[in-house]
């Protein structure tokens, strides 16, 4: 699962921001080499809430979030965890869960 998330999030990169394949792999640093900026942080995010239906909050929107493919497909895959949305149910209901206080 991880390998495809990777895959669409390189795909989309080497797509809209004209970038070589060859280019990325999933640890290269992404803001370090200039191969995006802070600017193209919220389109990025856009797609990655639209591709795989998360929802990124102001919190997500960290820059060691988007630093790698890694980094991105790590945060969908948390943002898409069982326990993320069970988490965010009891939150909202005020419930607080046994070792997490």
């Amino acid at each position: 699962m991880k390998t495809q998330i990777q895959e669409k999030i390189k795909n989309y990169l080497c797509r809209t921001f004209d970038i070589e394949q060859d280019q990325l792999q999933p640890d290269t640093m992404l803001l370090e080499k200039w191969i995006i900026d802070s600017i193209h942080l919220l389109s990025i995010a856009q797609f990655m809430e639209t591709e795989f239906h998360v929802e990124l909050v102001a919190g997500d929107m960290d820059m060691t979030n988007f630093s790698t493919i890694n980094q991105m497909s790590s945060l969908v895959l948390r943002k898409t965890s069982p326990w993320f949305f069970f988490d965010q149910f009891c939150h909202r209901i005020g419930m607080v869960l046994v070792g997490s206080v």
